[in-house]
């Protein structure tokens, strides 16, 4: 659950800089309309085009790494959760003997009562 809100809030982040990079991009397109020369234009237009290609792969890439980090949580939570579940149940199981074996002394006590 924690780790499902955490995806959220990283997926919210990496959409806000995906979307406050582009505003970027849209504004040095809205610059390159605006030039007359045909060279100028075209070599600003193929930045516009690389940084876009560059925001793109960097925000995959940091939608990767947060997955992977959120990954290795939840295995860290699955195995830890799964380390106390296994000592709980040697507890358990102890217990269990532990009781079973005062029965047997006490039904056999009361045996030796009885004779």
């Amino acid at each position: 659950k924690q780790i499902e809100e955490e995806r959220k809030e990283i997926e919210a982040t990496l959409q806000k800089e995906k979307e406050d990079s582009l505003q970027g991009c849209h504004e040095m397109r809205g610059k390159a309309d605006e030039i007359e020369n045909a060279k100028e234009k075209e070599a600003v237009l193929k930045e516009v085009e690389d940084a876009e290609k560059k925001v793109h792969l960097k925000i995959a890439a940091d939608k990767d790494r947060q997955e992977m980090k959120l990954k290795q949580k939840l295995a860290q939570k699955k195995s830890k959760n799964a380390y106390e579940e296994s000592k709980l149940k040697k507890t358990f199981d102890e217990e269990r003997q532990q009781l079973k074996n005062e029965f047997r002394k006490e039904k056999f006590e009361l045996k030796k009562l009885q004779r």
